[in-house]
């Protein structure tokens, strides 16, 4: 057999040439008769094991036969319905990694919950069933049991979507009909949505009243003065902070130690800092021991979120503070410019959001930016907070 590539898929069967018969035996035929002969081709199925199929035993007619087992390997029709969970979310990632980094494609990290799902969570459990077999009930029971293993609701939702990408998958390849994993078809997933909870501007002036070291004062006063997310103050370089000027540049974001692009290109955007802060981080950027990276970690290499959630909250116990984790600064940023009456524009931009969801009118005027890149109201935000 030889593996060939058809309309970007890469199939194994019988070279085209190799012509074979075999004598199919019967168990009701003499010794003198014991069976007719009849083409044979090999191939490996959707699954990867090797089966055959049968046809006349002439070179016209095997060739013929040839070249419809090819396109139906092509088209993953061939024993489909055979198909594991397990090889067909193989084909599946492959597939979708030729879309990461891509314009208008997927993200790494994206690609990289997918396989992470699907290995630690979905495949022990599902992946040796038939994909056709797998039913409503079956997912269901797949999300009781992330239930029972104290999965929260928003981790249960991902890994759900990542079995739900297989299953679209799979019925663009026409492997399966129907996709049991769709939101219509399963059990709701509830709880974990709503309104994220923001410090107060009370909570964050006890916080930062505390006594602690630069790092941290720099850091959690950098959060509720700019709405940055936990991963852009980990991508967060010194290069992007302008402290002459008074702005910061968000253009990448940091996970699992390496650097790469924001969310969404609306992410991309400047803010203004208030004095206060700029002079903060001149202070800050003087005892730095990392020439790269704002907030780095003990090593001076790209921070972890977990560790700086660590300070937070022993920061939060002494103040009498409900620990709400460092994106409750940037709710608390944003909370605060709708106190002001920053324009709804305004505080998207800022945010990272869209200005509006029709796409024909989401770009922001040069009014808009000019507006968000001005310090007032962000220096009246900091008044609220800082002694």
């Amino acid at each position: 057999m030889e593996t060939i590539r058809v309309n970007d898929v890469e199939i194994t069967l019988d070279n085209e040439g190799a012509f074979k018969t075999i004598v199919k035996k019967r168990a009701d035929r003499s010794r003198e008769h014991q069976g007719e002969q009849r083409g044979i081709i090999w191939y490996l199925d959707l699954a990867g094991k090797r089966k055959s199929v049968l046809c006349d035993p002439t070179p016209e007619a095997w060739h013929k036969r040839w070249m419809k087992l090819r396109d139906e390997l092509a088209a993953g029709i061939q024993n489909a319905n055979k198909a594991s969970l397990n090889a067909v979310a193989e084909e599946a990632l492959r597939y979708r990694e030729k879309f990461v980094g891509k314009a208008q494609g997927i993200r790494p990290q994206s690609h990289q919950n997918d396989v992470r799902h699907l290995k630690r969570h979905i495949l022990p459990e599902l992946g040796d069933q038939q994909i056709h077999k797998i039913t409503v009930g079956d997912i269901n029971m797949f999300i009781d049991k992330l239930v029972l293993d104290n999965y929260a609701p928003k981790t249960q939702r991902s890994i759900i979507h990542s079995l739900n990408m297989v299953f679209k998958y799979a019925i663009d390849k026409g492997i399966v009909f129907s996709n049991p994993c769709a939101r219509e078809s399963r059990r709701n997933i509830k709880g974990g949505i709503g309104s994220r909870d923001g410090y107060t501007a009370d909570e964050v002036r006890r916080i930062l009243a505390l006594e602690m070291p630069t790092y941290s004062r720099a850091l959690f006063t950098f959060s509720a003065l700019t709405g940055l997310a936990a991963n852009e103050l980990q991508g967060l370089l010194w290069e992007c902070l302008d402290t002459k000027s008074g702005k910061v540049e968000v253009c990448r974001t940091g996970y699992r130690g390496a650097l790469q692009e924001t969310k969404t290109a609306f992410r991309v955007r400047t803010i203004p800092l208030p004095p206060s802060l700029i002079a903060l981080m001149r202070e800050w950027q003087l005892q730095c021991p990392s020439p790269t990276f704002v907030f780095p970690s003990a090593l001076n290499m790209m921070a972890d979120q977990k560790h700086w959630a660590g300070l937070l909250k022993t920061l939060c116990k002494h103040a009498g503070v409900d620990f709400k984790g460092i994106g409750g600064f940037r709710k608390f940023y944003h909370t605060q410019m709708e106190l002001d009456g920053v324009p709804a524009s305004i505080r998207k931009y800022r945010m990272g959001h869209s200005k509006k969801s029709n796409v024909a009118e989401q770009h922001y005027t040069v009014t808009d930016l000019k507006l968000a890149h001005s310090p007032d109201d962000a220096q009246r935000i900091a008044g609220r907070v800082l002694s």
